[in-house]
């Protein structure tokens, strides 16, 4: 997704191959400890403060959650 997203992150539902999901891993909160979500949290780290030099850039957050059945 080069610098504008950084690292694209998959994280469509099994299930709902159909309609894929992709965000940004600057975006995403990071959840554990194992060795692999602490490089995660420092990528995220940098990444954030990387994109703060640029003043058009203000960071947001979002949840994202399932829709409910009618």
């Amino acid at each position: 997704m080069g610098n504008e997203a950084g690292i694209a992150c998959d994280i469509t539902p099994k299930g709902r191959e159909n309609t894929p999901v992709i965000c940004s891993l600057t975006q995403l909160e990071v959840m554990g400890t194992d060795a692999l979500s602490e490089e995660m949290k420092a990528y995220q780290q940098v990444r954030l403060k990387n994109l703060a030099r640029y003043p058009d850039n203000t960071p947001f957050s979002f949840t994202v959650a399932p829709r409910t059945k009618k």
